[in-house]
């Protein structure tokens, strides 16, 4: 075995140095010499008949060069498992030449995965005796009433008068084009637009209408929801806007005719699949929200004070050209640019805490789970593609790796929660089993020590 000494630049960089003896090179070489022999078809010598000396004269340049390859490749992992890290890049490396008669070294550097001392998952602060919320009745009036409006005929409203919540507007919008302050593209022509009841839908545009009249023209600028559109490359966008005619919703009532054209028999039958579902999504925003709870509870419990550097600073880049930052106007961009980056590294610091929690509980994910993966998302495109076809097209898409991290997370956080509901129910357990601490009164059953007086 060479000489393996590692040395620690930083908590996230490494240095290996590997030195192989010249008895370990030169025996390197002869075994590639004698491999080559085996093979080997030389003018005048049957197969593998060849004599070494003159398989050295015509190969060893070739040989020198594997045996290099190789000896780094042995060394660098025999230097990674001895230092128990997760590479994640290899920075730069310092090979020597590979000689007969003499010694072989090299230096590698590595960034390597942070690892937290001590970790502790044992004790999150985290509420796992909370239930999902049940469905409101009102809630499935609200799915009802999209149902019928869904549905509804459409009809011109014969009075004069100004649009109100509730109505359907029949409207032209243009846009200022970006280029051309001043200039006007057409969005919409003809275009009908509900003005909903429930303000929580109303966006800036559709409030504009209400007060108006048919035939009415006016022009709007609306601010740019910095949030949501980081790709958009101005603050205000300005709309012409132009009421060309208000219509209602005439509304189906809700009965038996209404629930059979949704394929249900009754309105209660419509209602409890409603309610099912309503759950379903209920639950899953739930469990959602729990599993982000457990993770921050997990990052605050085991901080990583130093993240390693070129790795993150590659993430950023890479969301940086997703976001389209250099397309953002100046006053925007570092603004948009620090969101970014505290979210990579946000990210980065719940991965590498994930890791490390999946290498203690030696959690991992197999082949056939990840096939179930397939399997299961095959059963909402029934008859349109296989489990191994979807597999394929993930594969080449680069998203493999996405659903075995996925899966990976998955199998932690559940892990996490049995041991947090193990300690929770041994806590519960263990203050049963505890004495009250109070000294017994006179009406106590329990017994006065025995041995006389002074006892």
């Amino acid at each position: 075995m060479p000489e393996i000494n590692l040395k620690d630049i930083s908590p996230t960089r490494k240095e290996i140095e590997v030195k192989y003896s010249d008895t370990e090179v030169k025996s390197a070489i002869d075994e590639s010499l004698s491999e080559i022999q085996k093979s080997a078809t030389l003018p005048g010598f049957r197969k593998g008949r060849a004599p070494i000396n003159l398989i050295r004269r015509r190969y060893l340049k070739a040989v020198l060069e594997k045996v290099k390859e190789d000896l780094f490749e042995e060394g660098y992992v025999e230097g990674v498992k001895k230092g128990e890290w997760r590479v994640l890049k290899l920075l730069k490396t310092d090979i020597g030449e590979v000689k007969e008669g003499g010694p072989f070294t090299f230096k590698a550097e590595v960034e390597v995965a942070p690892k937290v001392e001590n970790l502790q998952y044992e004790n999150l602060d985290v509420d796992l005796n909370k239930k999902p919320e049940e469905v409101k009745e009102e809630e499935i009036e609200k799915v009802i009433n999209k149902m019928r409006r869904d549905i509804a005929d459409v009809v011109p409203v014969e009075e004069e008068r100004e649009v109100k919540a509730g109505d359907v507007v029949n409207v032209n919008i243009s846009v200022e084009r970006k280029d051309s302050p001043g200039e006007f593209m057409t969005l919409y022509e003809n275009q009908d637009v509900l003005i909903e009841e429930d303000e929580a839908f109303h966006t800036e545009l559709k409030r504009s209408l209400i007060g108006k009249k048919p035939g009415e023209e006016y022009e709007l600028e609306v601010e740019v929801d910095k949030e949501k559109e980081l790709d958009e490359t101005r603050d205000k966008v300005k709309y012409k806007v132009k009421v060309n005619e208000i219509k209602v919703l005439d509304l189906p009532e809700v009965n038996k005719e209404f629930a059979e054209k949704f394929g249900f028999e009754s309105v209660d039958a419509l209602k409890d699949y409603i309610r099912e579902m309503l759950q379903k999504e209920k639950e899953k925003n739930f469990n959602q929200e729990l599993t982000q709870e457990i993770l921050d509870a997990l990052v605050k419990a085991n901080p990583i004070p130093e993240l390693p550097e070129v790795t993150t600073s590659e993430y950023i880049e890479e969301e940086y050209r997703k976001a389209g930052v250099d397309t953002l106007p100046e006053e925007r961009r570092e603004e948009v640019k620090q969101k970014i980056a505290d979210n990579v590294k946000k990210g980065l610091r719940e991965t590498f805490v994930v890791l490390q929690v999946a290498e203690k509980e030696n959690i991992s994910v197999s082949e056939a789970e990840v096939d179930e993966f397939f399997e299961e998302q095959a059963k909402y495109q029934p008859g349109q593609i296989t489990p191994e076809q979807l597999k394929q097209l993930y594969i080449q898409s680069g998203l493999i790796n996405k659903v075995r991290s996925d899966i990976l997370y998955k199998k932690v956080v559940d892990r996490i929660k049995e041991i947090l509901k193990g300690s929770e129910e041994k806590k519960e357990k263990n203050e049963e089993k505890e004495p009250s601490g109070e000294l017994p009164g006179p009406d106590s059953d329990r017994t006065e020590p025995q041995g006389g007086e002074g006892v």
